[in-house]
């Protein structure tokens, strides 16, 4: 066993009462030959969360209580409570979540201790659809392969280029990693779109050396109706999708990365809200992102037709041949208008 402390489980929650007993216990249960704390991050929780981890932590002294004074939301509770950890390794866990395996984090540290080069470790997991009581297929599939040059990997995961987007709770990184991305690029992360998955993967990617996944299912990945990214109301689930582009046109910015690098995935992201903002009625709202988004001339362009004219929505439901015309001609729109 070693003396000093390896690792910290980070596990954020809010108003999981219903879940983070169970939470915690799956990272008690963990076997590892090295030592671990687990720091408990509640966004000044309203319901019984506190009272429930309270109660645990008066039984193991390896729960850390990091309680925010006041609700900072996910980015800001993020970075407030990151920035302090000491340890060598971070592993996340969203506090509704929960790991099936108990050697989760002794395989993903005894990866990262004998291979230096290794940023950070994933591993598979299965998706919970609590109203359903029901599992999705287990996703363990790994098959994305990190380029040499750091603005091409942000690039590559940008334009979904990965088997699967990889899910903070089975994560494992080096914590020097993520806190080198706060210091140099906080801004990534501070912004009013989405949380904190697309400033881990693009530090990683900046910062980082290699990603590896462990092709086992150690994660129970709850998906609760009305949570953060599985919104019940049309307008808020709209916000919430549109908010991946403005991140990830943001960080192009930040960057400095050219608008050509830009048109694959910014393609994708407004074809799939322009189909939701067509199912649902949601025109007004796709006009003002068109209008405000600083996505590249010719597709501003070519969506605002697009919008007006509702080609791509019925050319994608007639499907067939026509449908594959439309593709075509709207990629040759798309690479010759600038």
């Amino acid at each position: 066993m070693m003396d000093e402390c390896l690792l910290t489980v980070a596990i954020f929650t809010y108003n999981h009462e219903k879940y983070i007993e169970r939470t915690i216990n799956s990272v008690l249960s963990q076997k590892t030959s090295f030592k671990f704390n687990i720091m408990v991050i509640d966004d000044c929780s309203i319901d019984k969360s506190r009272e429930i981890i309270d109660s645990i932590a008066d039984t193991d002294s390896r729960i850390l209580k990091a309680y925010n004074e006041h609700n900072l939301g996910v980015n800001e509770s993020f970075i407030y409570n990151i920035s302090k950890i000491k340890t060598k390794y971070i592993a996340s866990l969203g506090g509704d979540d929960y790991w099936v395996d108990n050697d989760k984090l002794e395989k993903q540290v005894s990866l990262l201790e004998n291979n230096k080069d290794i940023s950070c470790v994933l591993t598979g997991f299965q998706k919970y659809y609590e109203e359903s009581n029901s599992y999705d297929a287990p996703q363990t599939y790994w098959q994305w392969r990190m380029p040499k040059d750091r603005i091409n990997r942000i690039i590559s995961v940008f334009n979904d280029d990965w088997s699967y987007y990889p899910l903070g709770s089975t994560l494992c990184y080096r914590t020097n990693i993520i806190q080198m991305g706060l210091k140099e690029h906080i801004a990534f992360i501070r912004n009013p779109w989405v949380g904190e998955g697309t400033f881990i993967n693009t530090t990683l990617c900046l910062f980082g050396d290699r990603i590896v996944c462990i092709p086992e299912v150690t994660t129970i990945y709850t998906i609760r109706q009305n949570s953060l990214s599985h919104r019940i109301d049309n307008d808020a689930l709209f916000k919430f999708k549109q908010g991946f582009l403005e991140t990830k046109l943001f960080v192009c910015d930040e960057l400095n990365i050219p608008n050509w690098r830009r048109r694959k995935f910014s393609f994708r992201e407004l074809s799939l809200l322009l189909d939701m903002a067509y199912r649902n009625n949601q025109f007004g709202m796709y006009t003002l992102m068109i209008e405000k988004v600083n996505i590249p001339t010719g597709l501003r362009i070519l969506f605002s037709c697009l919008l007006r004219h509702r080609l791509l929505y019925h050319g994608f439901k007639l499907g067939g041949i026509f449908k594959r015309k439309v593709v075509h001609n709207i990629k040759r729109v798309v690479h010759l208008v600038k």
